[in-house]
């Protein structure tokens, strides 16, 4: 089935103190990908958004953030090809504030928590954690990217 491509934008949200990043499980209510666990903030851009326009409203919904304390421009770019998604996602980096709460007020997110890489990798094998497949093209084009560039993203 042909698909138009789409933009959108793909969130990695640190917590510096921690050095950690903010996974989630997705709503058992959610149309695609219910009860999957992701490490990624984002969504489609609406037409004519700009990318930070997208960015902050994807950080307003989803976990109620109105202000990162630092975002990065798109650090790389990847096409995502799922059964659901064909979209051209460009990745930035968001540092939350401290002591920052998510609020999962819209009922997209049933979970959410604070993970290491290590443990996000750890996971990444277990049998018990279902990953969205989108937000897992990001993750290992990000790894891709990493080796490129010879310097980690977090």
């Amino acid at each position: 089935k042909n698909r138009w491509m789409v933009r959108g934008v793909g969130i990695i949200l640190l917590n510096y103190e921690q050095d950690k990043v903010f996974v989630h499980k997705r709503s058992e209510s959610k149309k695609n990908f219910p009860g999957m666990y992701d490490m990624f903030i984002g969504g489609h851009a609406n037409d004519k958004e700009h990318d930070l326009e997208t960015i902050y409203r994807e950080l307003n919904e989803e976990i109620g953030l109105d202000e990162p304390l630092h975002l990065c421009d798109a650090e790389y770019q990847c096409v995502v090809k799922t059964s659901t998604n064909n979209v051209f996602v460009g990745l930035h980096r968001a540092v939350a504030p401290p002591n920052f709460k998510p609020e999962f007020r819209d009922g997209e997110i049933a979970w959410g928590g604070w993970m290491s890489r290590d443990e996000i990798e750890a996971k990444l094998e277990s049998v018990d954690w279902d990953w969205v497949p989108d937000g897992l093209q990001v993750w290992d084009a990000m790894k891709e990217y990493e080796r490129f560039e010879r310097r980690a993203m977090f």
